[in-house]
């Protein structure tokens, strides 16, 4: 499987792009065959958002398409508010301050009340966007259990 996290939506046209599309199918089938069939209730998978927001031309929503078809409430509860540098790209990666503020809780997406939250992402390199949001959930939902759910492949020179 090759990684999806590292073409952006201005590739999509670009010849790679199936590689990028077949990643997210499998990523998808690992999950669907790694988690249960009936989840704990009160259970919800939350994507973590791209660097660019929903509205942005290159909003990339392979978190979502990975998530599909899964017997879960997947919920984009949280929203990148604006657009930023994507950490891959950076040579000085923003500490857990300067990161929560690009993020917000999407409060017309809190109810039902989730009991526990798993966090999906494609990647964990430091645990900068997981700590933040998890922080941010541990806030709002106390009671919560956080946890988080990450698919990654490094392909070493």
């Amino acid at each position: 499987m090759r990684p999806y996290q590292t073409k952006g939506g201005e590739h999509k046209d670009g010849p790679q792009w199936k590689y990028k599309e077949r990643a997210i199918s499998e990523v998808g089938k690992i999950l669907k065959e790694g988690l249960r069939d009936t989840p704990e209730p009160g259970t919800i998978i939350v994507p973590i958002p791209p660097s660019k927001p929903k509205k942005h031309p290159l909003y990339d929503d392979r978190h979502l398409q990975a998530l599909k078809g899964l017997n879960y409430d997947v919920r984009e509860l949280i929203m990148q508010n604006r657009e930023r540098e994507p950490l891959h790209g950076m040579k000085k990666r923003y500490r857990p301050s300067g990161l929560k503020r690009f993020f917000l809780i999407d409060e017309s997406l809190v109810e039902p009340k989730p009991k526990h939250i798993v966090l999906f992402d494609d990647l964990l390199v430091s645990g900068t966007h997981f700590r933040v949001i998890k922080d941010m959930f541990d806030d709002r939902f106390p009671e919560a259990i956080v946890c988080g759910v990450f698919v990654a492949r490094r392909v070493k020179p």
